[in-house]
């Protein structure tokens, strides 16, 4: 952490959903070592947060029914003032309320997964299409990653390669650059 930060600055804990975009919640620099046990909480809750501050009545309170656990080994604290730049966040981990990686975590899929420098791939797949069909049929990616995930996954790539059909190259890039 910078020298500069104040127990009021806010340190973003982010996770990437499925489509590559880092999505989070923000907590007070102050919370940090709570926070570092009990994470934050991510869903439904923060959808259930007015615009004027306090989160409306849920059946799953405050808290939500996941968690964003920061791992703060990850923690990036950039401040370039002649850029405006000023960041801070950390990545996180989703876990159940006690305390268990939730299925569909991708970081949690990915930790300790040494299988993923052992894939060998005897061809490359000709287009997306064909590559969703090898996912899907790909025993290691659904023991890896379990059903939920790959079969969500296969989902929203689907539905994209189905809004790119008859789009060309050039309309495929500009609208890949206005969403990431």
């Amino acid at each position: 952490m910078t020298e500069s930060r104040k127990d009021t600055d806010l340190i973003m804990v982010v996770t990437s959903d499925i489509a590559g975009q880092l999505r989070g919640k923000a907590m007070p620099h102050g919370a940090r070592e709570e926070r570092s046990g009990i994470g934050v909480g991510w869903t439904p809750t923060n959808i259930f947060q007015t615009s004027l501050g306090p989160i409306a009545d849920t059946p799953w309170g405050a808290i939500g029914d996941l968690v964003l656990r920061p791992d703060f080994s990850t923690l990036v604290d950039l401040v370039i003032p002649e850029y405006a730049v000023d960041e801070c966040f950390v990545i996180g981990d989703v876990l159940t309320l006690d305390g268990q990686r939730w299925e569909c975590c991708l970081r949690g899929q990915l930790a300790g997964e040494a299988e993923l420098f052992e894939i060998s791939v005897s061809r490359f797949p000709q287009s997306l299409a064909e590559a969703l069909d090898g996912l899907a049929d790909s025993d290691w990616a659904r023991s890896a990653f379990g059903d939920t995930l790959v079969d969500a996954y296969l989902r929203h790539k689907r539905c994209e390669v189905d809004l790119m059909k008859d789009l060309c190259d050039e309309e495929i890039c500009a609208r890949y650059g206005a969403v990431y």
